[in-house]
């Protein structure tokens, strides 16, 4: 009986998760910038993922200033 439970429980949590890979939500420099700049008025949590990946990938990490506004958000 805790097997099927936990098999169930299991199941639902991998069928209602995203997916591990993110797709490139940002274009340019300028969309990830206004999307953090007013992350406060409309936030938006699915695309946190999508924020990670894109500096890492784009160099926006490899400047010290731009570096400081990613660990304040």
């Amino acid at each position: 009986m805790m097997n099927k439970v936990l098999t169930i429980i299991v199941t639902l949590l991998i069928l209602t998760s995203s997916p591990c890979y993110a797709e490139n939500t940002f274009s340019s420099p300028s969309e990830f910038s206004h999307w953090l700049m007013f992350y406060y008025q409309n936030p938006e949590p699915d695309k946190i993922p999508d924020a990670v990946k894109y500096m890492s990938t784009s160099g926006v990490l490899d400047k010290k200033m731009h570096m400081l506004h990613c660990l304040a958000f």
